[in-house]
C-alpha cells in the first residue's frame, strides 16, 4: 500500500521555506575532489549571488561566511561579478 503525501501533511516550517531549490547532481566519475568541490561549492555561490542580485554582503550572509571569505572564494572559483549597469 502506497501512502501519499500532500501539503496539509507538512509542517509550516516547511512549507515556508523558499521554492528556489536549484540542487547541484555532478558527475563524480573521473573526478578529483578538488574538481567536485569547484563545481559544487561554485554553484551554490553563483545560486546564492543570483538570488541577493549580485549583493555580495548579503550572499556572505546567507552563506554564512564572511565578506573577505567570499572574495577569496570567487577569485579561487573564478567566478566573475557582473558590472551593474549606471
Amino acid at each position: 500500500m502506497r501512502e501519499e503525501v500532500y501539503p496539509d501533511h507538512l509542517s509550516k516550517r516547511i512549507l515556508k521555506r523558499p521554492r528556489n531549490t536549484k540542487t547541484f547532481h555532478p558527475s563524480i566519475e573521473g573526478k578529483s575532489l578538488a574538481e567536485i568541490e569547484r563545481e559544487v561549492l561554485g554553484g551554490v555561490i553563483r545560486n546564492t549571488l543570483e538570488t541577493t542580485r549580485g549583493n555580495l554582503a548579503r550572499t556572505a550572509k546567507m552563506l554564512g561566511i564572511g565578506r573577505a571569505s567570499l572574495y577569496r572564494r570567487l577569485a579561487r572559483y573564478d567566478i566573475q561579478l557582473r558590472q551593474r549597469k549606471e
